[in-house]
């Protein structure tokens, strides 16, 4: 096996979702006939979704420089602390990293912006079975979301496929930088290293996600989210490139995203009944 586990950007290639305007004069109760396209007011909750996905994986991110630079054994840096001071406190239990961009935005290589601070401990090393690391924002921003909460990561060791895997915890908020609304989320995942661990490149990695979520929207849309076909990452590619998430947005009727079959492109397809909507992965 690799000497030390390389954590994949995991969701941070879902970016931001767009979608493409177009009118549509259907109503929102699914229960067209035919093929017609989805409003686009209607795929609100799988754009929010998306963001929570890469705020998520931007934590990720940035946790695995701050342990790199600190030299708590993980794999690599990807350089996004260019802009931030890191400082490590072994005398703590458990022991912490807190890293700090400044209170200005700071642009990372990756074309993000963050200021505030990151508080990562950690009670071991990100491959041994049993670690636990948590991360907790402190007036945190990326791209000028505002992020608070926790996200846990516990080590489950070997599972029954002889794969690594991690079961990661959620409860977070964020308030949009746009439209002002908060979005509360809470998740429970399993991320399983698939393919790529056992050989020297970092090209063949590939992670399968699988769990639920739950969301409350002060813009008045609430969701759940359960995966129901293993997310696909591939470090070779930018976005995931398989799966399948159903979307249950309030009372309306069940939404179902889809990443496709395994090619690696920026699109995924929103869809309620018989009506559909591409939207962008950016």
């Amino acid at each position: 096996m690799k000497s030390k586990i390389f954590l994949l950007s995991a969701l941070a290639m879902l970016g931001f979702l767009g979608a493409c305007d177009q009118d549509d004069e259907d109503s929102s109760n699914g229960n067209n006939s035919g093929t017609d396209t989805l409003p686009l007011e209607e795929t609100r909750a799988a754009q929010a979704n998306a963001e929570t996905e890469f705020i998520l994986a931007d934590l990720d991110l940035i946790t695995i420089d701050a342990l790199t630079d600190a030299q708590v054994n993980f794999k690599q840096s990807a350089g996004l602390l260019n802009c931030a001071t890191v400082s490590l406190d072994t005398t703590a239990i458990p022991p912490f990293c807190l890293v700090n961009f400044g209170p200005t935005n700071c642009q990372g290589p990756d074309g993000r912006f963050r200021r505030g601070r990151l508080r990562i401990s950690f009670t071991g090393l990100y491959q041994n079975a049993g670690t636990v690391i948590t991360v907790t924002p402190i007036n945190y921003h990326v791209n000028d979301f505002a992020v608070s909460g926790q996200r846990v990561t516990t080590n489950q060791g070997v599972n029954a496929n002889n794969n690594l895997s991690w079961d990661i915890n959620s409860n977070l908020n964020y308030r949009h930088p746009s439209t002002g609304d908060t979005i509360f989320w809470n998740s429970q995942r399993n991320r399983e290293f698939t393919q790529g661990a056992f050989t020297p490149t970092l090209n063949d990695n590939e992670w399968s996600i699988t769990g639920t979520a739950s969301a409350l929207s002060t813009a008045g849309f609430n969701w759940s989210a359960t995966i129901t076909q293993p997310l696909l990452l591939k470090n070779a590619c930018n976005w995931i490139t398989e799966g399948v998430i159903d979307l249950q947005v309030g009372q309306l009727p069940l939404r179902t995203l889809d990443y496709g079959s395994g090619v690696c492109d920026n699109q995924a397809t929103v869809s309620a009944g018989n009506r559909s909507r591409t939207i962008i992965l950016r």
